[in-house]
């Protein structure tokens, strides 16, 4: 860990204002969902039995949000933070927990694609997910950006955090085949501008709709287009990186780690704010805050970002090969 704690100096970001972690485990008990919450996060159940998580609320920095965690843990300390579902628990693989959300997810990838059964793997892995919010607008001109350079180094980026654990090895892999294309990671896409990505998010099927909020009757693929303001839409975007909405405002998701120890999570959690927080430098500094139209525009950005990241970022741009290559890594 020595490596990442020289390139994480703590200091007040200038861009980011909120943060939130959400850090999935395996525990004992197969649901969470009669689990006390507490001060400044709660627990939900995640697609598979005995699959965890721990969320919290919008927090300051990254060592306030793993405080809420650690307390969270300390009240189950059997919960194990793992990228997969432990030998223990394989009794339980593939199998989801009775909501009428998830049936009806089933529903539509099973409509939606001839390798829809790889979405069971979802079940049998946990992740380490950072939010961040503040200053820029997730779905702009600079949000495109971020999503499009975080989506293009995550196999990389994931590939070095999973040699330093020494665990994790193959974890992106899962977020391949069983929806259409849009809905997943690809190697070389890269939005023009925040307006191209809106445009692509909203021209691309929603999976399933809820008939009335707060109804939970849902129905498959009902012939509408995605919105943006639309959270269920959102939250099926299996993207690296995707805007998000909340009571609290839009925020960037990154979505590329594995579950970890706690201590390893702060650590990691850091770096993806710090990567955030240099990128928006960047654009709005370097860049002057224009859209950035394709990778090679980027490239002096990720020249720096490598320097303040080093042994993080690629010193050459990663052909589509290497990109779905390293999602095995």
């Amino acid at each position: 860990m020595a490596k990442t704690e020289t390139v994480l100096q703590q200091r007040s970001p200038a861009f980011i204002r909120s943060i939130g972690v959400e850090q999935e485990g395996f525990a004992p008990g197969i649901s969470c969902a009669d689990v006390e919450p507490v001060p400044g996060g709660f627990f939900i159940d995640d697609a598979g039995h005995h699959l965890w998580e721990l969320v919290t609320h919008v927090q300051t920095s990254v060592s306030a949000a793993i405080a809420v965690l650690k307390e969270m843990s300390a009240r189950y300390p059997d919960i194990d933070f793992t990228p997969f579902r432990p030998a223990s628990l394989q009794g339980a693989a593939d199998q989801w927990h009775e909501k009428a959300r998830y049936r009806c997810i089933l529903e539509a990838l099973r409509r939606e694609s001839s390798e829809w059964h790889v979405v069971h793997q979802m079940t049998n892995q946990a992740a380490l997910q950072v939010n961040v919010g503040g200053d820029f607008d997730p779905f702009g001109d600079e949000g495109a950006f971020l999503i499009n350079v975080f989506n293009d180094l995550a196999p990389f980026v994931a590939a070095m955090i999973h040699h330093e654990l020494g665990s994790g090895k193959g974890h992106l892999q899962i977020w391949q085949r069983f929806a259409r294309a849009e809905r997943l990671p690809a190697a070389g896409r890269w939005f023009l501008s925040g307006s191209d990505m809106v445009r692509y998010i909203e021209s691309t099927p929603k999976l399933i709709k809820e008939t009335a909020p707060n109804s939970n009757v849902y129905v498959p693929l009902p012939g509408e287009m995605q919105r943006i303001d639309c959270r269920l839409d959102l939250g099926l975007i299996w993207w690296f990186a995707r805007a998000k909405v909340s009571e609290h405002g839009s925020y960037l998701e990154i979505r590329l780690m594995p579950s970890m120890p706690l201590v390893a999570a702060e650590q990691y959690a850091n770096l993806m704010v710090r990567m955030v927080e240099f990128l928006l430098e960047w654009f709005h500094g370097s860049n002057r805050g224009q859209p950035v139209s394709d990778r090679h525009q980027a490239w002096d950005a990720y020249l720096e970002l490598g320097q303040r990241c080093s042994g993080y970022i690629p010193n050459r741009p990663l052909t589509a090969e290497v990109w779905r290559e390293l999602l095995l890594r």
